[in-house]
């Protein structure tokens, strides 16, 4: 995982998107789930194993 200040974060071993609004993200990351909140959150890019988040990132839990 790659955060850079609090605009945008880049995750990879994505295995699937358990929740997605615009205050908070939850991803499965197999053994984990790492949930992202903040304010205005968007998926920018989704690939196969990695996502793009981008906007007010406040927030990151294991």
């Amino acid at each position: 995982m790659d955060i850079s200040g609090n605009r945008e974060a880049v995750f990879e071993g994505n295995k699937g998107i358990l929740e997605y609004n615009d205050s908070a993200i939850k991803i499965n990351a197999g053994k984990y789930i790492v949930a992202f909140s903040g304010r205005n959150l968007r998926i920018r890019r989704l690939l196969l194993s990695a996502l793009v988040l981008n906007s007010g990132v406040i927030r990151c839990l294991l």
